[in-house]
């Protein structure tokens, strides 16, 4: 692997019902399903995370490319929202995808920057921010199952 390569890694292990435990280095979190869905409301659920995830790059990909140009920022905040029709998901409805139909980002800047500087430094980080990139463009996705029977003790 170069120097400009990394892999990133979780693991999640079904609790119980749709309560999941996810392990990401030494942090560990719940992932779960509102109460209206069927779940604890234990933690936030999958596509929520989603919404966190792409937020929370674009904000971090902002203050970084930010600082490589030199641009002052006093604070960055990101609300994040995505339209999902759950019929996708139950399987209730064929001609509804399983995800998010719209996500919409507002991301607020306080900078005393000119403003095309700004919009500037916005347009180059939805470029080069990798959730949003791979929420747009869409990657190949692997999956690999490893399935086994239980061993019975039955008298």
């Amino acid at each position: 692997m170069t120097q400009n390569i990394f892999k990133f890694k979780t693991e999640t292990k079904l609790e119980e019902k749709f309560r999941v435990k996810a392990t990401i280095g030494k942090h560990t979190f719940i992932i779960d399903e509102p109460q209206e869905l069927g779940g604890t409301g234990k933690g936030p659920n999958p596509v929520e995370l989603l919404l966190a995830s792409l937020a929370s790059c674009l904000i971090i990909a902002t203050s970084y490319h930010a600082m490589v140009k030199r641009i002052k920022i006093k604070s960055i905040k990101a609300e994040a929202e995505g339209t999902l029709d759950i019929r996708g998901f139950i399987g209730t409805d064929n001609n509804v995808r399983p995800g998010f139909q719209e996500i919409k980002v507002n991301l607020k800047i306080d900078s005393n920057e000119p403003e095309e500087k700004i919009r500037e430094l916005i347009e180059f980080v939805e470029e080069h921010c990798p959730v949003r990139d791979t929420l747009i463009k869409g990657i190949k996705i692997t999956l690999n199952l490893e399935s086994r029977k239980s061993s019975c003790c039955c008298a």
